[in-house]
């Protein structure tokens, strides 16, 4: 059987998470998620029940249903039509009945509104993605955008360039500001606002 439920706890806030690895890179928690996570829940000031969050590739969903845990986020999370299905099972399993659950393609390049927050782990493994994934931030970024990723290839810096010309400053978070339980030398974590 390729399923199976993840225990996660994290300040306090338990969060039980199906991971299906049949589905592909979306269906299991990576690392670069769990550094994510860890770096929002320490953000206490700035995530209250009124922040707008959209995650996107959200995957299992863990980024946005521990936002919403943990400080009562509007928050929607997001992927492709494949992975509905775990998100919507471990919205339930974390009795997050008020997260929303949407497809976005980026392709499409939809809004789905204003957001103070959009957030990715792993994203921008695909460089030929890169494009697409930029203009659906833009699409629906009010705010600032918080990234993860591991560094697996030069390419993937490429997005935080392209980011950078295209008008955001880019800010990437030092090691030391992460949880030592939560960090890695080769995952970084960036966060970007409007010039």
């Amino acid at each position: 059987m390729s399923a199976m439920v993840r225990d996660l706890v994290l300040d306090d806030i338990w969060l039980q998470l199906e991971q299906d690895s049949a589905l592909g890179y979306g269906g299991t928690v990576w690392d670069a998620a769990l550094v994510l996570t860890a770096y929002l829940s320490n953000l206490k000031g700035e995530f209250t029940p009124s922040t707008k969050v959209l995650e996107l590739g959200s995957g299992t969903g863990i980024c946005g249903l521990h936002l919403q845990r943990r400080f009562g986020c509007e928050v929607v999370v997001t992927d492709l039509p494949a992975l509905l299905p775990l998100l919507e099972r471990n919205r339930s399993l974390n009795h997050c009945s008020n997260v929303r659950v949407a497809e976005l393609r980026w392709e499409s390049e939809q809004s789905l509104g204003r957001f103070d927050y959009v957030l990715g782990s792993d994203l921008v493994y695909e460089s030929a993605l890169h494009p697409h994934l930029l203009n659906t931030i833009e699409a629906n970024a009010g705010g600032e955008v918080i990234l993860s990723f591991e560094m697996r290839k030069a390419e993937d810096l490429a997005a935080v360039d392209e980011m950078q010309r295209r008008g955001w400053t880019a800010h990437i978070i030092e090691q030391e500001r992460l949880r030592p339980e939560y960090r890695a030398i080769d995952i970084a974590v960036v966060r970007f606002s409007r010039r």
